[in-house]
């Protein structure tokens, strides 16, 4: 827990700077909601839902090529179901560096620390002074969740985009280790202004 509030804290800092430094070009405060399909290791299904910002942003001009860049920050919550094994809840903050061309189509590279909780699938029991067997609700783990993420996608008009995310994570301490692991997602984002 101590791991999210960290990162907010962070985070929330880096926005109050970004909005009060004057001498930048141009900043595009956009907020944009996602939700789509997350597979963690590809194909155990799940689901992720997002939110994020645009705290700083500029545009770079070449001959007949004009790119939107910007730093963004955010926060995806993820589920996802390893049938007959487990569940698991992901909240991870995020700040990505993003850049748009003039025909819509975007990459984004994104940095996510999180707090990741599984609950075990099945019926658990824990012994009670020796003698006493009692079912046992909830049982899980909680670790840290880390992965860095590279995102494609295109705007489809002004306001909506699709987007397709392959990304590296690691949990720890996850049964007692560290566990790497891969995650996809495919979604849309839709634009709030």
């Amino acid at each position: 827990m101590k791991y999210i509030l960290f990162s907010l804290l962070f985070f929330q800092s880096l926005l109050s700077n970004s909005q009060s430094n004057a001498s930048m070009q141009s900043q595009n405060h956009d907020l944009q909601v996602s939700l789509g399909y997350y597979g963690d290791v590809f194909f155990i299904p799940g689901f992720k839902m997002g939110i994020e910002k645009s705290v700083l942003s500029w545009v770079k001009t070449k001959p007949n090529k004009t790119k939107f860049k910007s730093i963004r920050i955010g926060a995806d919550f993820i589920y996802y179901r390893n049938k007959d094994h487990h569940h698991g809840f992901i909240l991870a903050p995020s700040i990505s560096y993003k850049r748009i061309r003039e025909n819509g189509k975007f990459i984004q590279f994104k940095l996510s620390p999180g707090l990741h909780r599984s609950f075990v699938d099945g019926l658990t029991y824990e012994v009670e002074n020796a003698r006493l067997i009692k079912q046992k609700m909830g049982v899980g783990q909680n670790s840290f969740f880390g992965s860095v993420s590279i995102i494609g996608g295109r705007r489809l008009n002004d306001r909506i985009s699709y987007y397709i995310e392959f990304g590296l994570n690691g949990r720890y301490p996850f049964n007692n280790a560290l566990y790497k692991g891969m995650h996809t997602s495919l979604g849309l984002q839709y634009s709030l202004n």
